[in-house]
């Protein structure tokens, strides 16, 4: 199945649903850290940035499409690190700004910028040519262990 097959439903369309979807979905959830973030694991994500879509994969079941969409997303998080490792750090190899310095005794606030990719898949009723739902995955979120977070 292609978007050729859905009249109401273009590649323009589906960029700017999965603008809005991110923008609606990803700033204020919590994650347990991401892939090349220099600091805590337990961060949130504040605000999101450009995207960009790599792949776009349709299948049809009963009367409802299901698209699925890779791509990649620049998001703002931010997290809490040791001062004395903040302070340790090469500052050119730091991607991390100061929010709160004097968070306690041990730990700043900091935030920091990063590209990570997504999965995102949202399940489209061809009748009523709308959107019945969307799940978005961030594939590089680390995994947690601890099973009380």
């Amino acid at each position: 199945m292609t978007l050729n097959d859905i009249p109401d439903l273009g590649p323009d369309d589906i960029n700017t649903m999965v603008g809005e979807f991110l923008l609606e979905d990803l700033p204020g959830r919590s994650v347990y850290g991401l892939e090349g973030v220099p600091f805590s694991n337990d961060i949130s994500l504040s605000s999101i940035g450009s995207h960009s879509i790599e792949s776009v994969a349709l299948k049809r079941v009963d009367d409802e499409v299901i698209i699925s969409i890779t791509g990649s997303v620049e998001v703002e998080v931010d997290g809490f690190i040791e001062k004395w490792s903040y302070y340790g750090a090469e500052s050119e190899d730091q991607n991390m700004y100061v929010v709160d310095g004097n968070w306690n005794d041990h730990v700043m606030m900091v935030s920091s910028t990063v590209q990570t990719p997504f999965e995102m898949t949202i399940f489209y009723a061809t009748e009523s040519a709308e959107v019945t739902g969307r799940v978005i995955a961030l594939p590089e979120e680390i995994e947690d262990e601890w099973p009380y977070k």
